[in-house]
């Protein structure tokens, strides 16, 4: 019977990647081995973060015609958090707060709360976000205080 080092495959065992660098496992003379670098293709696929905001500002969220009943909670548009889940997603008319991003050229919000009518504030899911326009349907407008 061979030794299981003897019979490792000749294709890449397994890729996997941190946020900035790719790694691969592939087998050398019979033994696998990790090789870290950076990889331009896969930095070309990093989110572009134009405008990052330190203040929290408050908006509504508005649709221009009729249809659902509200968004569902988008994921962070920077990665730089997971979507925990989607709860308390916002529904029509309902009030938001968070900070103001720009990824790619499209405007986001991260929200950290959410005020849907009749209810009071809760805290958003981590890793909530919300675009500023989706679809020419749902917007979100500033609320001036």
């Amino acid at each position: 019977m061979e030794s299981p080092t003897k019979v490792l495959p000749t294709k890449i065992v397994s890729l996997f990647y941190s946020k900035r660098c790719l790694f691969n496992l592939a087998p050398a003379s019979g033994v696998g081995y990790i090789m870290g670098f950076l990889s331009d293709t896969f930095r070309s696929n990093l989110p572009n973060v134009l405008f990052e905001s330190d203040e929290t500002i408050e908006v509504s969220l508005l649709k221009r015609r009729p249809g659902c009943t509200g968004m569902f909670w988008r994921a962070d548009p920077t990665l730089s958090k997971k979507l925990e889940n989607n709860n308390n997603w916002p529904r029509d008319g309902a009030k938001l707060r968070g900070k103001v991003v720009i990824v790619d050229g499209s405007k986001w919000l991260l929200a950290s709360e959410v005020l849907n009518i009749g209810n009071d504030w809760v805290k958003a899911p981590e890793g909530a976000a919300m675009p500023f326009e989706y679809d020419n349907h749902y917007y979100l407008e500033l609320i001036k205080s």
